[in-house]
């Protein structure tokens, strides 16, 4: 299927129609990972806390709110996400 056959909506092919292994380097990826995590740990560390691994520390998403709240200044409340 050619993703530019006329649909406007359909301008990107679906996830599942490429390799995501074959367009990302993965020296690149790592780098990425390792910037982002420290970029997050500058930030974190003002809630006296940091972050190891990405995918296993936000997963739970408390981690993930606490770096929102520091860096947006505002307390984030946990029930407001319960009905999303």
């Amino acid at each position: 299927m050619d993703p530019y056959d006329g649909d406007e909506n359909n301008y990107m092919p679906q996830e599942d129609d490429w390799d995501r292994d074959m367009l990302l380097d993965p020296a690149w990826e790592k780098q990425q990972r390792k910037t982002f995590t420290a970029w997050c740990n500058s930030h974190l560390r003002k809630a006296g806390t940091q972050i190891e691994n990405i995918e296993e520390d936000f997963r739970d998403g408390l981690k993930l709110m606490l770096l929102l709240e520091v860096i947006s200044g505002e307390e984030e409340r946990p029930d407001a996400y319960m009905y999303l």
